[in-house]
């Protein structure tokens, strides 16, 4: 339904206090979302008892304050329709639990988005504002609570979701008409320029960033996105059998320039595992130990491997867990090369290198 409004003088100024006011709720809005998904994911590695969990916690928050449930759009209407009846103190407490049960929800694995909670959140923000201001300031001419609990939706959508078109619009769509025009500019992009002192991306973006869907240029992740495993790998190493004894290992140890030697089974071509040379050397000049010690005997097993599968961000996080130097690539149990730490520094350099100079 058409709102009419007369938009005064003071409407105009205080909608820049309402878009400081928007900014703080999308702040609390956002980093609520995600340090509940933080804690949820660390508290309850599996994910049906993270479910049950957050489902548990949402019901009893619905319980205890019933306007929390739903998509809140009768509260919505109320607020706008100027037909509220709750208390300032009430309806500030309604928009801290929904900020936590959204926050629940979503961090629980549930369905839902955070459009239909902006909604509620902004528009009760508006309110407050609003009620605030008169408290605050009584003899200042305001347009009617409906003003600011609408334009407040639209800072809301701004602040979170970094839509500022998206909240213009839908209130002009509402109003029917495009006298509060002036105050949702305002606002709307107030809020947002804002938001960026505090939070560099919106809700959205920085779900698809914490799930490495996007990568920001020049950042760990990103360069490491851009070199491929194929580019890291190393096949210039003697491969050994297990059953050779070190008076045998000797003259293969003279000629070549590696430390380390892989071992692979003769039969199977499966790899066994890895013989460094400084696990050996105490041995090697004990003349009455040379033939009675086998490759099999010295060579490490418990060896994290990496596949060719891997991303760059996978093997980096490898080699940190197993603080090695070096790590087998196997396929299907099928020795493929090495991948070595410094190898894979000297090509992130190069790729930092170039991507600094784009």
């Amino acid at each position: 339904a058409h709102q009419p409004f007369d938009v005064t003088l003071a409407d105009i100024v205080s909608s820049f206090g309402l878009a400081v006011f928007c900014a703080i709720f999308s702040i609390l809005f956002i980093r609520t979302l995600r340090h509940t998904s933080n804690l949820l994911d660390q508290y309850f590695p599996n994910d049906l008892i993270k479910a049950v969990s957050g489902g548990l916690l949402v019901a009893i928050i619905a319980f205890l304050i019933p306007a929390v449930r739903g998509e809140g759009y009768s509260f919505v209407e109320n607020l706008i329709s100027g037909r509220i009846e709750q208390s300032l103190g009430l309806i500030l407490l309604v928009v801290l639990f929904k900020i936590i049960a959204t926050s629940l929800t979503l961090g629980a694995g549930g369905a839902g988005g955070v459009f239909a909670p902006s909604l509620v959140i902004g528009s009760a923000g508006g309110y407050l504002f609003y009620s605030l201001l008169k408290l605050i300031a009584p003899q200042l001419e305001l347009s009617d609570s409906s003003l600011f609990a609408l334009v407040g939706m639209s800072g809301l959508i701004s602040g979170t979701l970094r839509a500022p078109l998206t909240g213009i619009f839908l209130i002009i769509e509402i109003t029917s008409g495009y006298q509060a025009i002036l105050p949702l500019l305002l606002v709307s992009f107030i809020t947002p320029a804002l938001m960026r002192l505090a939070e560099k991306h919106s809700i959205y973006h920085d779900e698809l960033i914490k799930k490495g869907y996007l990568l920001r240029p020049r950042t760990d992740g990103r360069i490491l996105a851009d070199i491929q495993p194929l580019e890291l790998l190393e096949q210039d190493q003697i491969i050994i059998s297990p059953n050779l004894s070190l008076r045998e290992l000797i003259p293969i140890i003279k000629k070549s320039n590696r430390n380390y030697f892989p071992v692979v089974d003769n039969t199977s071509s499966e790899f066994l595992g890895l013989v460094f040379f400084n696990d050996i050397k105490e041995f090697i000049f004990d003349d009455t130990l040379l033939d009675s010690i086998l490759v099999e005997d010295v060579m490490h097993t418990d060896l994290t491997h990496l596949s060719l599968q891997d991303n760059l961000l996978d093997i980096q996080n490898k080699f940190d867990l197993s603080e090695a130097w070096s790590l087998p690539v196997v396929e299907n149990g099928e020795f493929k090369g090495l991948i070595s730490k410094a190898t894979m520094l000297d090509l992130y350099r190069k790729e930092l290198k170039v991507q600094t100079e784009k």
